[in-house]
């Protein structure tokens, strides 16, 4: 109220929104958590909303790696296009390359950070569980995992190995028992990874799935170059 720019400080700023209204929803919202985790059922509730939405994004991410993004189809474009400029709706386009997984998100790293969230999240419900619901919790864990190395999110991909690592150290009791499984889940994100960067590698106007994780390894970042002879002056800070 008292910025300088009080509606900017209130709305956010366009693209991200994270102005005070949404800050005060987050508190609202850990207020609501805080309450609701006194009861038992509160985990499975959490837990399977998160899939079901995740499920949804991790569908339309799929979609998208294989280059058939709903929304880039007219019925999608409907759905993102503001009623007052439905007339332009031939004019949109798009800057985010064939094969790239953004979901309904802004920003490849947003897509990472969920991914990383829905890969600990699957990858322990298949770890845990068993019976004939481990399978379906494994396909949609491999769902997950496409959409984890399809948004080429480097943090993402940081963060979902070491929420794996964690959820297998919680779960290390079960490793003799999981030794198959173990097996399996290796085989299983070998075959998929080469399955993505071949398709990555035909589809038009997209780039190589390896290539975008190993292109920065190569060679050092631009910034190194640009920074090596800078000089500070003393009160430079």
């Amino acid at each position: 109220v008292f910025s300088q720019r009080p509606l900017q400080a209130l709305d956010g700023a366009p693209g991200r929104c994270e102005g005070a209204f949404v800050l005060l929803s987050y508190v609202i919202i850990t207020f609501l958590c805080m309450n609701e985790a006194r009861w038992p059922t509160f985990p499975k509730k959490i837990i399977t909303a998160t899939l079901v939405g995740g499920t949804i994004l991790c569908l339309i991410g799929f979609a998208q790696f294989l280059d058939h993004d709903p929304f880039r189809t007219i019925k999608g474009k409907l759905l993102i296009m503001p009623e007052a400029v439905e007339d332009r709706i031939q004019s949109l386009s798009f800057d985010v390359k064939n094969g790239f997984i953004y979901a309904t998100l802004p920003n490849q790293n947003y897509v990472g950070s969920l991914t990383a969230i829905l890969i600990a999240i699957s990858f322990g419900l298949v770890w845990f569980s068993r019976g004939k619901r481990s399978w379906l919790f494994l396909i949609l864990h491999f769902l997950v995992y496409v959409n984890w190395l399809g948004c080429r999110s480097r943090a993402g991909l940081f963060g979902g190995v070491l929420a794996l690592m964690i959820v297998v150290a919680l779960g290390r009791n079960r490793i003799r028992q999981n030794l198959k499984l173990i097996g399996l889940l290796i085989l299983s994100y070998g075959f998929i990874a080469c399955w993505m960067d071949y398709v990555s590698m035909k589809t038009p106007n997209s780039q190589r799935l390896f290539y975008n994780f190993s292109r920065h390894l190569d060679k050092p970042p631009i910034f190194a170059e640009e920074f090596k002879d800078l000089k500070l002056a003393t009160n430079s800070f």
